[in-house]
């Protein structure tokens, strides 16, 4: 799933197009269970640059696994940790922050107190 948000996209293989692999490949829940869906997470936030499809990731980690609610909104969480790395710099990840902030208000207060 990691390296799937590391494919450049391009005319034939647009951002949509991955984003559908990582929604198939994400929703093999034999696989993808809660612990490995938090390693996922946790890889994509380390990476320099953030991938473009973060934040939905995020969004979809989170659906598919609602146990990861702390690990990604509470204290010391993903959410903060893009606060950290400035993740208002760039309008897609933005985007995607603030929608996962409006889903779960929770997390805009976590995020605020980084």
């Amino acid at each position: 799933a990691v390296a799937l948000h590391k494919i450049q996209q391009s005319k034939e293989l647009g951002l949509r197009r991955i984003a559908e692999a990582v929604e198939v490949c994400l929703g093999e829940r034999s696989v993808f269970h809660t612990q490995v869906l938090a390693v996922v997470l946790q890889q994509l936030v380390d990476q320099t640059p953030l991938p473009i499809l973060l934040m939905r990731t995020v969004l979809l980690c989170l659906r598919l696994s609602p146990g990861l609610s702390d690990f990604v909104l509470g204290n010391g969480g993903i959410l903060q940790r893009l606060v950290a790395k400035q993740v208002w710099t760039v309008p897609p990840l933005w985007e995607g922050f603030l929608r996962c902030c409006r889903q779960h208000p929770a997390a805009a207060a976590a995020a605020a107190e980084s």
